[in-house]
């Protein structure tokens, strides 16, 4: 199981517009009853410093990337916050809200951490806007056989605990 292809096409889109210099992320939200049906995108962002500030690039920047930028997820949250209306449209047609959070190098989906950040997880479980969420994370595993990344789906209220485990918060 994974999120809509084209869910998946335009966060990775999203994630190479980010100028951040350590990590390019990008983020969608939609709804879709499946792959084969239309899709209703809702919002999107990437991540990277706030409007009118840049990334220099420099140590202390990438040191500090996670404080000193915005994160795709609050980027796209916000986009679909004006939404709400069609949100509510969908879900009243019985359609689950999906995030899908994405990291890209060079263009190219690649496998990250699972659920990590606290303060993006706090907004999606608080806000009840978003049903389901989507990571494209690295699986460690013995066998060479094995695909390394994999997409995993959590509930909100699952992906917000999960983070929180994560980072030694119980």
């Amino acid at each position: 199981m994974q999120p809509h292809p084209r869910a998946i096409e335009i966060a990775v889109r999203q994630a190479m517009e980010s100028p951040c210099q350590k990590s390019k992320r990008g983020v969608v939200i939609y709804a879709s009853p499946g792959a084969e049906y239309p899709f209703f995108n809702f919002g999107f962002g990437h991540n990277g410093p706030p409007t009118m500030i840049n990334c220099d690039g420099s140590e202390a920047c990438l040191a500090d990337c996670g404080r000193r930028c915005v994160h795709a997820e609050m980027r796209a949250h916000r986009d679909a916050m004006a939404s709400k209306f069609d949100i509510s449209v969908a879900r009243g047609m019985g359609l689950k809200i999906h995030l899908v959070h994405v990291k890209a190098v060079g263009g190219v989906l690649v496998g990250g951490g699972g659920p990590s950040c606290f303060t993006c997880s706090r907004e999606i479980v608080d806000s009840q806007l978003v049903d389901l969420v989507w990571l494209y994370e690295s699986a460690f595993t013995s066998d060479a056989d094995a695909p390394r990344s994999r997409w995993v789906c959590y509930s909100a209220a699952d992906f917000h605990h999960k983070t929180l485990q994560n980072n030694g918060i119980y």
